[in-house]
């Protein structure tokens, strides 16, 4: 039998301008990988927008449907009412328009959000009707954190499948006390397309990116004649 042959290894040695060179480029084509994950499309969380230019007085509504699939999600009213025998008031109202949606709940009201708060798991919620303000003729009295501020943020949850999506909604609200009433405009929405995905108020995400926006849009409430003459005897009792 013939004897196997002994393989050796020999190392060389690079010159010092090569070991330079090789060293460059690991350090450029990790940096390319990272450059390309953080820019490869994520299917994690992404934001819907949508704009609105929509204004309300008394004895009327706003129906908000944040993904567009034909059913109100959220729906603002404000309705006249009598706060004790004699004050008129207007009341303005955010509602659940689904099971399992509901109203970020504070101190016993919808409380105006600001900029950037986030809305998620952690808020407490309200599945039925939650106060934004309430306001008596001539400002005698008034309630709610909505009045008298800039546009502010309502926070909200509505399912889509059966799971949980969380959004807001933008608005400002003034009092008119020449028409006694409260005057709302809603100037957009948006909700976070993964569920049980906390949002921030006010955040747009990339715009021109997404799912199609949602629609809103006004309607009349059907009120009794008492409740149109704003406190006259017969009206509503004000909600809290």
């Amino acid at each position: 039998m013939g004897h196997s042959a002994q393989k050796t290894r020999t190392t060389a040695k690079l010159s010092h301008g090569l070991q330079r060179n090789l060293g460059t480029y690991a350090v450029a084509a990790s940096a390319a990988g990272v450059a390309a994950l953080a820019l490869a499309p994520s299917a994690a969380a992404q934001i819907v927008y949508t704009p609105a230019d929509i204004r309300i007085g008394s004895g009327q509504k706003i129906l908000i449907d944040f993904n567009a699939d034909g059913v109100t999600d959220v729906m603002i009213r404000e309705v006249p009412c009598t706060l004790g025998p004699t004050f008129p008031a207007n009341s303005l109202l955010a509602v659940p328009a689904r099971l399992q949606g509901g109203i970020v709940y504070r101190f016993g009201q919808a409380p105006a959000m600001p900029l950037g708060a986030p809305v998620g798991s952690s808020d407490i919620f309200r599945s039925r009707a939650v106060n934004m303000t309430l306001q008596t003729n001539y400002g005698v009295y008034y309630y709610g954190s909505w009045g008298f501020r800039g546009p502010s943020y309502l926070g909200v949850k509505f399912p889509i499948n059966g799971e949980t999506h969380y959004g807001w909604a933008r608005m400002k609200v003034q009092s008119d006390y020449r028409y006694k009433d409260l005057n709302v405009h809603l100037t957009g929405f948006a909700y976070e397309t993964q569920p049980n995905v906390a949002i921030r108020a006010g955040d747009m995400g990339e715009t021109g990116a997404g799912a199609p926006g949602g629609t809103a849009q006004r309607a009349e409430m059907k009120l009794s004649l008492g409740q149109l003459a704003a406190g006259a005897p017969g009206s509503s009792r004000c909600r809290f």
